[in-house]
């Protein structure tokens, strides 16, 4: 980054950005290097593949002037200052210069598109613009180092003129290096135009010999930050549906929408389950997100890990963990267990089931050893009857004496 980090209040008066805050010298800046430019009143030609826009135009030719001057579309060689003409440039610091040589005393220019150059640009103008959405695409750097003025060669002063743009908004610094001399007489104008003139509060006063000792509307010393592409803020009734963060651009606007949504203002949902999330069930769309349904023995929020019997979870890619194992082994024992409880109490059923069968047929047998009985007591009882007949004919002629009962 190239200035140092702080905090600052920002208020917007026109196109500059005014900051309350204490007062921090700002020594760093851009690098002194490129191509270099000489001689009075002289100006060289920056050709842009992609114009830039400044104000409501957008250009394609910049030009740099030994008179600490940028302008646009046209070469402007003179030295006086003059805020209020009518075609647009930057005046980081107009007046008469003159760069005495190339190494010591020069004005040197280059342009800069690659991402980590653009780096601390892109830092600094989200910085201090507060766009936070902003990436720099093209930057130009231009310095007058330690150059004097036409007639006072012991009175030198360092400025930097940084321009940068996204090819929508376009932001310059002046940076006042080293500016604290005192008056040689000569007009200094500060400020630009972009259809609009602006001045700098110290422009055309002795205060602008000194505006390294002034504080920037940076809230640091000798630094200044200006918007050139003055615009309505066309986020300011909201554009952004769903929750998008609005970002405001120059004519135009860009919503950042949440995940969920789309469209030029986030009005659009989108349709997740395009994409098929749910591995193992059925996708319905919500506003800005969706929801799986699982088929049985499936869960999770895309339906990508299978449940066990024993409530345990295991995704395809993975092996069920130890816990799991242990718990499986434990019921498999509990089903040994329970395996040889169960054929115990069939074997003890099987013995009840004997046990009864034995007593019915123990009971069927009784009667039928009751009949044998009475048949051999049938056989028998004639036999003795038979034998009584006989004993009576015996006693029938047997002569018994009348004492015989006796």
């Amino acid at each position: 980054m190239v200035y140092s980090e702080f905090n600052f209040l920002l208020v917007e008066s026109t196109s500059l950005w005014f900051i309350r805050r204490e007062k921090i010298k700002c020594d760093q800046h851009y690098p002194y290097e490129g191509s270099t430019l000489g001689g009075d009143d002289s100006t060289r030609e920056i050709n842009l593949s992609h114009g830039i826009p400044v104000g409501n135009d957008i250009f394609h030719q910049v030009y740099v002037s030994t008179n600490g001057l940028i302008t646009f579309n046209a070469s402007i060689t003179t030295y006086n200052p003059n805020l209020t003409t009518f075609y647009p440039f930057l005046a980081p610091f107009w007046t008469d210069l003159v760069p005495k040589s190339i190494q010591n005393d020069r004005v040197s220019y280059r342009v800069y598109m690659d991402k980590s150059s653009l780096q601390n640009a892109t830092v600094d103008v989200q910085k201090f613009s507060r766009t936070p959405f902003f990436q720099a695409e093209w930057m130009l750097v231009a310095t007058w180092y330690n150059t004097s003025f036409i007639s006072r060669n012991d009175h030198k002063i360092t400025v930097q003129c940084i321009l940068i743009t996204d090819y929508v908004s376009t932001y310059t610094m002046y940076n006042f290096i080293n500016v604290s001399i005192s008056d040689v007489g000569k007009k200094i104008g500060i400020g630009f135009n972009n259809g609009t003139s602006f001045s700098n509060p110290y422009s055309l006063s002795t205060s602008a010999y000194r505006m390294s000792t002034h504080i920037g509307n940076t809230g640091l010393f000798g630094l200044w930050f200006y918007t050139v592409t003055p615009d309505k803020n066309n986020c300011i009734f909201g554009t952004c549906d769903h929750g998008g963060v609005c970002q405001d651009m120059y004519r135009d606007f860009q919503c950042h929408c949440k995940r969920g949504f789309t469209g030029k203002r986030c009005q659009i949902d989108v349709d997740e389950c395009l994409a098929r999330p749910c591995d193992q069930g059925i996708c319905k769309n919500t506003v800005g997100s969706y929801h799986c349904t699982c088929f049985i023995g499936w869960i999770g929020k895309h339906c990508d890990s299978e449940e066990r019997q024993n409530n345990t979870v295991c995704s395809r890619e993975e092996v069920c963990c130890k816990m799991s194992q242990n718990k499986s082994q434990e019921d498999t024992d509990s089903g040994t267990v329970a395996v040889l409880s169960a054929l115990l109490a069939v074997v003890s059923l099987g013995s009840l089931a004997l046990a009864v069968l034995t007593f019915h047929f123990r009971r069927q047998r009784i009667p039928e050893q009751t009949n044998v009985t009475d048949e051999t007591y049938e056989n028998v009882i004639p036999v003795l009857t038979n034998a009584t007949e006989q004993e009576s004919s015996i006693y029938t002629n047997l002569q018994l004496s009348p004492n015989a009962n006796k």
